[in-house]
């Protein structure tokens, strides 16, 4: 079994985390946010690979940019948003043996304000439009367009797209490579992807509201089948969430079981 983690820390606007601050609230934001990010993902690493801990000389990079464990002892994603850090962080049970399983996030904030119509006709699909659009409650104060529900289903198809992008090393330019993730009455149940992905709903109105999705390669089965004899392969398990600071409001939404094409045909 996959072990499987999500970090989460929110700072404060001075860059100071709410609490346990690790930079003493003197680095601007947005640095305090990368820094906050690599001390949960040391952390995370050092408690889930016998006490290894992150070395900045163990990571590097693939040809997009993707950061990486040199010796692939686990694989990791980091992800930043507004005062909120994220990370995902997996391993296999033998690393010796098998690689880690590719993961990655993706946080957003829900702020006030812009249009995200054109965003939607432009990269999502028809069935991810027609979902958004979908949801009848109506326009919040200082939002013409886009009810609360609305733009939280913009927010909830952003982050399972670019978590997935992440996941497999593409930028957010890639974006109509991801999969369609809705149809018009709601999440999609499958996806021919070998990720699994879960969506989550964090903060409250003092800290702010926040989209989170993580995704998780499916574990490959000992062997294919000739036929489809179950729905799905053996899934990755859900990730456990860790905050390292105050923890705040989060609420599971929904989880989308991805499935490798070459379950579905004949070898």
């Amino acid at each position: 079994m996959e072990t499987f983690y999500i970090g989460l820390s929110c700072l404060s606007n001075d860059g100071s985390a709410v609490s346990a601050a690790p930079n003493g609230g003197l680095a601007p934001l947005k640095n305090a946010l990368s820094a906050e990010a690599r001390r949960i993902l040391a952390l995370l690493d050092r408690n889930g690979s016998g006490g290894k801990g992150l070395r900045l000389r163990d990571t590097g990079t693939e040809p997009g940019g993707r950061p990486f464990f040199t010796d692939y002892h686990a694989d990791f994603n980091i992800s930043h948003s507004r005062n909120m850090a994220a990370v995902a962080w997996s391993a296999a049970i033998n690393p010796s043996t098998a690689l880690p399983f590719r993961t990655g996030c993706d946080i957003q904030y829900m702020g006030p304000g812009k249009n995200k119509n054109a965003l939607a006709r432009e990269y999502f699909s028809p069935e991810e439009s027609a979902f958004i659009t979908g949801a009848s409650d109506p326009p919040v104060s200082g939002d013409p367009v886009y009810s609360r529900e609305q733009k939280e289903r913009f927010y909830q198809i952003w982050v399972l797209k670019e978590c997935y992008l992440k996941a497999k090393g593409l930028s957010v330019l890639d974006i109509k490579k991801a999969p369609s993730f809705a149809a018009p009455s709601g999440f999609q149940r499958f996806i021919e992807t070998p990720f699994f992905f879960y969506l989550y709903e964090l903060g409250d109105e003092i800290h702010g509201r926040f989209m989170l999705a993580a995704a998780c390669e499916t574990e490959r089965p000992a062997h294919y089948p000739r036929e489809p004899a179950a729905e799905v392969p053996v899934r990755a398990s859900p990730p456990a969430i860790r905050w390292f600071g105050e923890a705040l409001p989060l609420r599971y939404i929904a989880s989308i079981n991805g499935i490798e094409p070459q379950l579905y045909t004949y070898r």
